[in-house]
């Protein structure tokens, strides 16, 4: 009797979003992410940043998540800083992704 394990199929990642609607620039802060969910603090959330009018982020205590992914249209000059006092954000093995997509109905 012989027997065939067979490896799950590998899951596109998925990012909880920061959109930086909420009263203040804090990472804890649920109204400053997509779904008014802040992202949970144990390595397995990846985030996402992108257009958004707020991009100073107080890492307001240590974090530890899963990825980061940076996403912008090409023609924004988007520059996101992080601050905090004396806060660690730790990036586990979801990686670090930057993409700048053209706007659609660019030229290639």
């Amino acid at each position: 009797m012989s027997s065939l394990a067979l490896a799950a199929p590998a899951l596109a990642q998925s990012y909880l979003v920061w959109t930086g609607l909420g009263p203040s620039s804090q990472w804890t802060s649920a109204a400053n992410w997509q779904g008014a969910v802040a992202p949970a603090n144990d390595g397995t959330v990846s985030v996402q940043f992108g257009v958004s009018n707020r991009t100073v982020v107080t890492v307001d205590s240590a974090q530890d998540i899963l990825g980061l992914k940076f996403d912008y249209p090409v023609t924004n000059d988007l520059r996101y800083r992080f601050n905090g006092s004396a806060t660690t954000l730790t990036l586990g093995s979801g990686a670090l992704v930057t993409t700048n997509a053209a706007p659609a109905g660019s030229p290639p």
